[in-house]
C-alpha cells in the first residue's frame, strides 16, 4: 500500500513515470519518491523476516496425561496434580530448542483439572505452549484440525480417532 501510495503521489508529477517529461519540483515528489523506495525496502525487510522465522518452524502438538504426565487424582476422583513420565521435559525443550512450537492437548474437561495439568506443566519446567481442551460436543480429533500440527505425539492413538 505504501508503494502504491508513492506512486500515485509522483505520477501527478511525473506523468510517465520516469519515461517522459518529469516535474520535480513539486511539494508531494519527494514524499512520493520516499514512499516508493521505503516501501521497496520495508516490504524485502519484512519477507525476509518472515522466511527466517517460519521456514523450519514445525507444530507438535503432545497429548498430556499418560504420554508426559501421570495423573494424580484426589479423594472424588478429579485430577489434582500430576507427575512427569520419564524426562518428558527435557525432551520437549530439546524439541524447542531446535524451532519447535509445542502446543499441549489435554483430556481434562472441568476448568479446575485443566488448571492442574497447566499447573504440573508449569511446575515441571515444561516448554511454555498453549494448552488446548475439548469443549463440550469436541472429540480429540476436532481439536487437532484446529490446530494443525505437523506432528502428534500420544501414548494411545485409537483415542484420536
Amino acid at each position: 500500500m505504501v508503494i502504491i501510495a508513492g506512486f500515485a503521489i509522483i505520477h501527478s508529477y511525473c506523468q510517465y513515470l520516469f519515461l517522459g517529461p518529469c516535474n520535480t519540483l513539486g511539494s508531494n515528489f519527494l514524499l512520493g519518491l520516499f514512499l516508493m523506495v521505503g516501501g521497496g525496502v520495508g516490504l524485502v525487510v519484512y519477507r525476509i523476516r518472515l522466511l527466517r522465522t517460519s521456514r523450519f518452524r514445525v507444530k507438535i502438538l503432545v497429548f498430556t496425561e499418560g504420554t508426559i504426565i501421570r495423573e494424580i487424582r484426589g479423594g472424588d476422583g478429579r485430577m489434582i496434580r500430576g507427575t512427569v513420565l520419564g524426562d518428558a521435559p527435557g525432551k520437549l525443550r530439546n524439541w524447542r530448542g531446535q524451532g519447535a512450537q509445542i502446543e499441549y492437548l489435554t483430556s481434562r474437561r472441568t476448568p479446575d483439572e485443566i488448571q492442574a495439568v497447566r499447573r504440573t506443566l508449569k511446575e515441571n519446567r515444561f516448554p511454555k505452549g498453549r494448552l488446548n481442551y475439548r469443549s463440550q460436543g469436541e472429540e480429540y480429533k476436532d481439536v487437532a484440525e484446529k490446530v494443525l500440527p505437523d506432528i502428534i505425539v500420544e501414548d494411545d492413538c485409537a483415542g484420536i480417532g
